[in-house]
């Protein structure tokens, strides 16, 4: 992936592109797929022309170095004059050494936070909510990710650190429905309130909080995901699925499973 930032007086993109080598022996039209124009609207990109005070950023994913060294003297002949400039911005080599690496520290990342909210729940709470709890985390990353992977998303490390955010802040919600839960488990312990109403009522008193609190986390990072750019549009898209998917998960995943366990012991008792 190389990033290049292109300062010029009349640039009009893509019609510019077509003529540079080594386009074409990538495909025109990948090309196009991949480009972004800041402060243009992609769409809008070779209808309009930059300012000579404007930066353009143009993104190219190429197959290998050999083709990147093609298209950058291909882009330096054409547009490196006394009048404009032209820098490399970044340059990221992704290769199959550096992928497993990256997907072997996004599994021990993800499974060793799900291991430390497990061991910290069950010694705040009891080992079945913490087990609740896992597992709607353990869902959220699922949907979370199949979510990315169905936008063809690359898992880049940004990513990976709103998975983990993703999971942080569903289980803050969670420990508020507990926390509801389990005072009024105290509260009803000798009362004749069936568990099934006692949950109900845990997670209705925390359904107003929850609601409230995702959305404004929603609206945040619908914007980042709108106009923030493409630099972080995967890390706010993987976060927008997982505010919205860990806001149910709470209180449709995790209470009902503290609530099977806790009458399957009850029924084992008598």
């Amino acid at each position: 992936m190389i990033n290049y930032r292109i300062t010029h007086k009349e640039f009009t993109a893509l019609q510019e592109l077509r003529n540079i080598p080594g386009i074409e022996a990538i495909g025109y039209e990948e090309l196009v797929s991949l480009f972004t124009l800041d402060p243009l609207e992609k769409e809008k990109v070779g209808l309009n022309q930059i300012d000579e005070e404007s930066l353009a950023s143009l993104i190219l994913q190429v197959a290998n170095n050999k083709m990147g060294a093609k298209i950058e003297e291909g882009i330096k002949k054409e547009f490196e004059d006394e009048e404009n400039s032209f820098v490399i911005q970044a340059t990221y080599v992704v290769g199959p050494r550096i992928s497993k690496k990256i997907q072997k520290s996004a599994i021990l990342a993800i499974a060793f936070g799900l291991i430390g909210m497990l061991v910290y729940i069950a010694w705040r709470f009891e080992l079945k909510f913490a087990l609740g709890a896992v597992i709607a985390l353990a869902h959220d990353v699922f949907i979370s990710v199949t979510a990315l992977s169905l936008g063809n998303y690359e898992i880049t490390l940004p990513i990976i650190a709103a998975v983990l955010t993703i999971i942080g802040y569903s289980l803050n919600d969670t420990i508020v429905v507990y926390d509801r839960i389990r005072e009024n488990l105290k509260t009803h312990r000798k009362g004749r309130i069936p568990l099934k109403e006692i949950i109900n009522l845990g997670v209705n008193q925390s359904l107003s909080r929850t609601i409230i609190t995702s959305l404004t986390t929603l609206l945040v990072v619908l914007v980042l995901f709108i106009w923030g750019g493409a630099i972080i549009h995967g890390f706010a898209f993987a976060l927008l699925i997982g505010v919205i998917v860990g806001t149910y998960s709470s209180d449709f995943i995790a209470a009902p499973v503290v609530y099977s366990w806790r009458k399957k012991n009850v029924t084992k008792r008598t």
